[in-house]
């Protein structure tokens, strides 16, 4: 069965840099939503960390400022990280750049 999705997945390829508890790292964000992403990066992030995150869209002057994403699934060199805390201004600006994006196909996420 098929799990759904509560925002729709766009494949990217932005550049994200992070923290947390004694982690610092940089990776490319390559799956975006509104509910969180996934990176890829030299540095490992293990499942249950709490990070944040600075993702930067073209075009944008400002980086999207998450303040607190919990890590939901790490493998290798990816991980996927759900958006606990996303500041209104950012999630609006998030929001207005997925639109102009085509979503992910189903098989890609």
């Amino acid at each position: 069965m098929e799990e759904l999705r509560q925002f729709p997945r766009f494949n990217v390829q932005y550049k994200v840099s992070f923290s947390g508890e004694g982690i610092q790292g940089e990776g490319d964000v390559y799956n975006l939503s509104l509910g969180g992403c996934a990176v890829e990066s030299e540095t490992s992030v293990p499942k249950g960390e709490y990070l944040q995150l600075r993702i930067h869209l073209p075009n944008q002057p400002a980086a999207i400022s998450v303040p607190l994403g919990a890590v939901r699934w790490a493998i290798r060199r990816e991980f996927g990280v759900e958006f606990i805390r996303l500041p209104h201004e950012d999630q609006e600006r998030l929001r207005h750049h997925l639109r102009s994006l085509k979503p992910a196909s189903p098989a890609q996420t």
